[in-house]
């Protein structure tokens, strides 16, 4: 999938994780293999950040007792990356997991993580941290 994205075109490449067929195939994927799954997306090669983010996106958002053993190695695969690959510089990474990080990962930080955040996912990012639903 990874290999796939960074090959094609941009305009195929976006259109490629829009559609239906891929949403199931990552929640089949997150199901059966989800060990290989997280550390594919935690491992994802250069270009396909936004495959990466798709997927841990796909995988938080649903609230279904067969992908919460997944969720909990997304989250921490979604740490890693934000800072481990991206050096604590995209913010984006972190969004679909802010309801899972604890207080002492938040305190003092929020301020710094959320004026990292484009203007247009700021509202996502707050109104993902004032939820804190957590599954």
């Amino acid at each position: 999938i990874f290999v796939a994205f960074t090959k094609c075109h941009e305009y195929v490449a976006k259109r490629m994780i829009g559609i239906e067929p891929f949403a199931i195939l990552i929640e089949k994927l997150a199901e059966r293999y989800k060990d290989q799954l997280v550390k594919l997306t935690a491992g994802y090669p250069k270009g396909a950040e936004t495959v990466a983010l798709k997927i841990i996106n796909m995988i938080m958002e649903k609230d279904r007792p067969s992908l919460r053993p997944v969720q909990q190695q997304i989250v921490r695969a979604a740490k890693y990356i934000y800072k481990e690959k991206t050096r604590e510089e995209d913010v984006r990474f972190l969004i679909p997991v802010f309801s899972y990080l604890n207080k002492d990962e938040l305190r003092g930080r929020v301020l710094e993580l959320i004026l990292k955040l484009p203007r247009q996912l700021t509202e996502v990012a707050i109104g993902r941290l004032l939820a804190g639903a957590r599954p």
